[in-house]
């Protein structure tokens, strides 16, 4: 079998983003292995060509890397945040509700969490926030 060659062209200011895009792809793949208890694999080898094109373009893949890293913590950051917020409202409907849970028909329930995680959303997210946590733990400078 002899191997096929495609080409094609963008203009230079989309590199980067073709390569966060592929970048994101490959971690996204690699974390999910983790999560499979697989090996990492190499990245593929076309990744590895974009960034010899980002060099001779003089872009710095390693930058566009921590780009792409920060990108994905916010998203699982958001993702975490949202479903602690509805677990915490679910909670506190559960026990606002007490004896009367068992009476209370499914969608009307769902409702009432919603309007808990809608109202008290703020607060349950400052419940996990690291960082006013770190903030508040460290020692404040005295002034001189």
């Amino acid at each position: 079998m002899t191997p096929a060659f495609v080409s094609f062209s963008l203009p230079r200011q989309e590199l980067p983003d073709l390569y966060r895009s592929l970048f994101t792809s490959f971690m996204i793949e690699q974390i999910l292995r983790n999560e499979q208890g697989l090996e990492p694999i190499d990245p593929p080898l076309f990744l590895q060509n974009v960034e010899r094109l980002l060099r001779v373009a003089g872009e710095s893949p390693s930058a566009l890397m921590e780009q792409a890293e920060q990108e994905l913590w916010a998203h699982a950051w958001y993702i975490y945040t949202d479903e602690w917020a509805w677990f915490r409202a679910k909670q506190d409907v559960t026990n606002e509700l007490g004896v009367r849970l068992s009476q209370t028909k499914h969608d009307v329930f769902d409702r009432l969490v919603e309007k808990m995680y809608r109202k008290r959303f703020d607060l349950y997210v400052a419940e996990i926030d690291m960082q006013s946590k770190i903030a508040m733990t460290q020692p404040q400078k005295k002034k001189k």
